[in-house]
């Protein structure tokens, strides 16, 4: 380092950035062997987060070759400055209060060792996410043609067969891209990255007498605040207690073809999706349709037409964008996707009502949790748990 420089500090506080923002900053670092989902799931997590009113940046290995890096190669030591760059960028992204997401193969330990080092020396958060896929996956995947090029001696020093690639041992985050979808993938450090002082009401779901689990509920209060409400306050018994001591029914409605449902419930007055009642009065307006039905796990009102919100909501089970600008969203699981999935798994018979009895058995409670605590909950149900370890706040 040259000696005639000095570090000019700002008069910019951290604190300042992440109150004028609404969030802190992130770095997610993606690493896996090429084809194994770091860019597509990159793609879907920024987009969600954005969705979600979270400002984020992509980072992508082939992009930033196009630019920044275009001047390094794929020797061992162009790879290692590669990483150093990115490294310091992303530090920068996340010092501005900012949730940088990185989708690089970085195939070195102490490259991302060294990306740890630099973001918790200044107090920074880091997390390193193993984007797995075996590599008989990853070559039959091969949408660039890049593994066939390499095996017939084409490409030299590809990660894989003729260069070497060192899992992680230690990753905060471990997603096995073989049996989870990008939805599923993107969902999971979607939690993981909104840090949120929104009200969370979970239920406990039973299908048929059997438990299935439980589900938690995050409610956009900062976007929605009247929706938001009505559904908490349903939810906790603060309004007319006395209806919600009567089982919550959930049915199921198709909405595109078999894989893609909507898990609809809320008639907190009948218990047979009759029923219709608010805590503003019978029905209340559209409040407004700025969060969309980007993909599954979302909380969103049914209704019978414009304006006519009550107690009756569903949650989605894929993207259901024919539904923006008619349904408001105002919320998302957080903690129990699986559960979601065992609900929308139940056989339907006429009218798709579910032939087993899917209800809320739990009482509702609301509290103001942080983000990483219902994902630390969450991630058990889809993260090797040998991977997991605290992240530092």
């Amino acid at each position: 380092m040259s000696t005639n420089i000095t570090f000019h500090p700002g008069a910019v506080e951290k604190n300042e950035r992440t109150q004028l923002l609404g969030q802190k900053g992130l770095t997610l670092w993606l690493t896996g062997l090429s084809a194994s989902g770091k860019s597509t799931i990159a793609v879907a997590l920024e987009q969600q987060l954005l969705q979600s009113k979270k400002l984020a940046y992509r980072l992508d290995g082939d992009n930033v070759r196009f630019g920044l890096n275009k001047d390094l190669g794929f020797s061992e030591k162009d790879r290692n400055e590669n990483i150093r760059r990115i490294s310091e960028v992303a530090k920068l992204f996340n010092d501005a209060a900012a949730i940088a997401i990185t989708s690089f193969i970085s195939p070195y330990r102490s490259d991302r060792q060294f990306a740890r080092e630099i973001h918790e020396k200044a107090g920074l958060t880091f997390v390193e996410v193993y984007i797995d896929a075996p590599l008989s996956v990853v070559e039959a995947r091969d949408p660039k043609g890049l593994y066939k090029k390499a095996r017939a001696g084409e490409i030299k020093d590809f990660t894989g067969i003729s260069a070497p690639y060192e899992p992680p041992e230690k990753a905060e985050i471990h997603i096995h891209t073989d049996h989870s979808s990008v939805e599923d993938s993107s969902y999971i450090l979607d939690t993981m990255a909104t840090t949120t002082t929104r009200p969370i009401v979970f239920m406990d779901i039973n299908i048929g007498e059997t438990p299935a689990g439980r589900l938690k509920m995050e409610l956009f209060s900062d976007i929605v605040p009247k929706t938001a409400e009505n559904f908490r306050q349903l939810c906790t018994g603060e309004h007319r207690r006395v209806l919600c001591l009567k089982p919550l029914l959930l049915t199921l409605r198709p909405v595109t073809d078999v894989r893609d449902f909507m898990v609809q419930g809320g008639d907190f007055l009948n218990g047979d999706g009759t029923g219709s009642f608010s805590i503003y009065g019978d029905k209340f307006p559209d409040e407004n349709f700025e969060m969309k039905h980007t993909g599954p796990g979302l909380l969103s009102m049914a209704n019978s037409g414009p304006n006519t919100n009550g107690c009756q909501f569903f949650i989605t089970a894929a993207t259901c964008d024919f539904l923006d600008g008619k349904h408001v969203v105002f919320g998302k699981v957080i903690d129990g996707i699986l559960t979601l999935r065992k609900i929308e798994n139940v056989a339907t018979g006429p009218n798709n009502r579910p032939k087993l009895t899917v209800k809320i058995t739990g009482e509702i409670l609301t509290t103001h949790w942080q983000a990483l605590t219902a994902f630390r909950a969450y991630a058990t149900d889809w993260i090797d748990d040998r991977m997991w370890r605290d992240v530092r706040s």
